[in-house]
């Protein structure tokens, strides 16, 4: 990097300061009013000085506990117009940063009181050595020790000089003595503890405030944070934590060990991963609704009747749950620590993946990391949400955690988030505490102090049903089986009561439902519930290549109401072909065109051609079938399906570079939308095709770095690791 590059970079981080209004902004009038008293004190404490401003550092750094050099250092990072002196705009943006303000930005005001010769070519090893003695707390925090201020100055030296080392040696890319802006900012993201630490001591005056406004707010308004223990209330809010449902997709195993086509892995269409968000799915986590049901056993239903009626004071610890995480934060990204493992150190930094420190600690926040694609550090949220309501590493040892339901949606954030993962084995093990969900302090009755006069289960039907289909990705699919089945005889009980005229649980419809005219509404819901069911255990069916059970189950739904029959029925041929029944199959696919008569002519064809394209696969004609198949990809370029399978098709016709040509053409013009099977199959061709395969993967990689997600399998790359 050359020197007008570096004082670019430098200029750039230090102007990184968002407008007055805007950061100011940030602040509710309670936070404003407060920080206007923190103003007025140390403005006061200046003497007779009547220009508005507070010139005095040292009281600046007193007021907020700070040692003299960070106080200082502070102070010259909120001047922002270099006067020597903060008005009260620049005192609130300041603190606006440190607050409120992004990872970035603090990140930025870091750089800035770090730099303290204020010179264009960064940090240098004696500028943070100088900043670190400077706060005790940090040096101590980043190498995980103690944080006593009582610790002797030899020790806090060997401690810096450590600190000090490891950055330069780690992170001193340009090898110029001096960290760069990019280069600082690695550094703080390997010691995301810096971070919180120095900006943990910045006003703890205001900071202790805000949460009393907060806790007053949170009483009136029902708004939480999502990391400040929850105060359990008898209202709801709905500020829930929300994942659309383009999110997640049920999660698929590792890419086959070679290139295989799509109809192989096709699956029926199925529910979403979708934490929050849909219709459905939003009744299930509302307490204050009647959409909460599930059938308890009966050894629960006596309990919770034995506990409501006062004939047992507590239940014995056997009959309660007790989650807590198995594994901490942060998660490492694959592809960053492959780009490490390669040396492209330059790469892994420019790859720029959010912690659970770059965003707010609310629901907002963990929306924005999942709608980002940084996954794991959504699931780092989670945890330390988790943790903070006593449901931590610690929890199931130490303490008996207090449900509610906005414990359950994190969990459930937590389980799906796992999964998108597929980190299989962390989601059955922290799982298991929650034995079936029929626990009775997974139940409303069993906390009428939070809850009075409300019935139900805590736990959301989509928490349930994802719980159910985990084992298969264990390799226990008739355990997932199992769980299913009795998903579906639940649904059914109360689909039966409901259609006798009955409530949810075969009581008297009147006296559980009063005044309440509901009933088609629980009906679609219970029935949408069965559909969801029927459709995880079918793709249990696919996985365990049971096909034609897998057939009659799906061929069962397709006269069901908000189903997509066309995509339906298309996959059920395309079973159909995996038995050996071709006319069967095409028989299958005519149904499924004959319900195309309203769609568009380029739907229709698209769903003809790949039917056909499928035909002619199954019939062992590959050079028919990447006909078809390259009719869809002009119909649309963008489906990955339609290319891999013409590549693969290319490739059993030995057309090697042809099909090398279609996958790279696919990744080339829509590298936002990489997909794993595209990288596996390429990569795979690689090998085939060229001795220069090691390089042409690393290709990819960098590719990777750049537009996929943290949840991408990086064995796709078949780099090895």
């Amino acid at each position: 990097m050359g020197q007008d590059e570096s004082k670019r970079a430098s200029e750039e981080a230090r102007d990184e300061k968002i407008p007055f209004d805007e950061a100011i902004a940030k602040f509710s009038d309670v936070e404003l009013g407060e920080i206007g008293r923190s103003f007025s004190e140390i403005y006061e404490k200046g003497g007779d000085d009547e220009s508005g401003r507070i010139r005095n550092r040292e009281d600046f750094a007193k007021h907020f506990h700070l040692p003299v050099v960070l106080g200082d250092r502070l102070f010259e990072a909120f001047d922002r117009d270099r006067t020597g002196s903060l008005t009260f705009r620049e005192f609130a943006a300041g603190l606006s940063v440190c607050l409120k303000g992004s990872l970035a930005e603090k990140r930025a005001l870091l750089f800035t009181m770090f730099n303290l010769n204020e010179d264009d070519e960064g940090v240098s090893p004696q500028e943070l050595a100088t900043l670190l003695n400077s706060t005790l707390k940090s040096a101590y925090t980043i190498l995980n020790c103690a944080s006593d201020s009582t610790m002797l100055s030899p020790s806090l030296q060997v401690a810096v000089e450590q600190i000090v080392k490891e950055a330069f040696e780690e992170c001193d890319i340009s090898k110029n003595g001096k960290l760069l802006p990019v280069e600082f900012e690695y550094w703080l993201s390997r010691n995301s503890h810096l971070v919180d630490s120095i900006f943990g001591r910045v006003c703890p005056e205001i900071l202790a405030q805000q949460e009393q406004n907060r806790q007053k707010s949170s009483e009136t308004s029902g708004e939480d944070s999502l990391l400040v223990a929850e105060k359990p209330a008898t209202t709801t809010d709905g500020d829930s934590l929300i994942i659309s449902e383009d999110h997640f997709r049920t999660p698929k195993n590792s890419p086959a060990a070679a290139p295989r086509l799509s109809m192989e892995k096709e699956e029926m269409p199925k529910r979403d991963l979708t934490v929050i968000g849909s219709p459905t799915q939003q009744q299930d986590l509302d307490p204050e609704n009647s959409h909460c049901y599930w059938p308890p056993s009966e050894n629960t239903k006596q309990l919770l009747n034995a506990y409501l009626s006062g004939g047992i004071s507590s239940l014995d610890s056997q009959y309660l749950t007790s989650p807590g995480i198995s594994i901490e934060g942060p998660y490492p990204d694959p592809i960053s620590e492959l780009l490490k493992k390669y040396g492209m150190d330059v790469d892994a930094l420019r790859r720029q993946m959010m912690s659970s420190y770059s965003v707010v600690p609310d629901s907002k926040g963990f929306q924005t990391l999942v709608a980002g694609g940084h996954y794991r550090a959504a699931l780092d949220l989670t945890g330390k949400f988790l943790a903070a309501n006593g449901q931590g590493m610690e929890g199931r040892d130490l303490i008996r955690a207090l449900h509610t339901h906005k414990t359950l949606q994190v969990w459930f954030c937590r389980f799906a988030l796992l999964c998108k993962l597929k980190m299989f084995n962390v989601a059955h093990t922290e799982l298991e505490a929650f034995h079936d969900f029929d626990q009775p302090d997974l139940y409303f009755e069993y906390h009428p102090d939070i809850y009075p006069e409300k019935k139900g289960s805590l736990v959301p039907f989509s928490f349930r049903l994802l719980a159910a289909e985990l084992p298969q990705y264990l390799g226990k699919q008739q355990e997932a089986l199992d769980k299913l089945y009795r998903l579906l005889d639940a649904c059914k009980k109360v689909l039966g009561n409901l259609s006798g005229g009955l409530a949810e649980d075969g009581s008297d419809w009147t006296i559980a439902h009063p005044g309440k005219d509901e009933r088609e509404v629980l009906l679609a819901l219970w029935n949408q519930r069965k559909i969801q069911v029927l459709f995880s255990i079918g793709n249990c069916f696919v996985n365990l290549k049971e096909y034609r059970l897998a057939v009659l189950t799906f061929e069962s739904l397709v006269d069901a109401e908000n189903v997509n029959k066309v995509a339906l029925l298309s996959g059920i041929g395309r079973l159909r072909l995996q038995l050996g029944d071709i006319e069967g199959g095409k028989l299958t696919f005519d149904k499924a065109e004959q319900l195309l008569a309203a769609s568009s002519a380029n739907e229709r064809d698209i769903v003809i051609q790949t039917n056909r394209a499928f035909v002619c696969v199954a019939l062992g004609q590959y050079d028919k079938a990447s006909v078809y198949f390259r009719g869809v990809t002009k119909l649309d370029s963008s489906s990955a399906s339609a290319v891999n399978n013409l590549a693969v098709c290319l490739l059993y016709q030995g057309r090697l570079k042809e099909a090398l040509t279609v996958l790279e053409e696919m990744i080339w013009k829509n590298p936002d939308d990489l997909h794993e099977s595209i990288l596996f199959n390429l990569c795979t061709a690689y090998e085939l095709e060229s001795s220069k395969t090691t390089q042409r993967k690393k290709s990819m990689l960098e590719l990777a770095a750049k537009y996929c997600t943290d949840a991408v399998n990086a064995e796709c790359l078949k780099l090895g690791q």
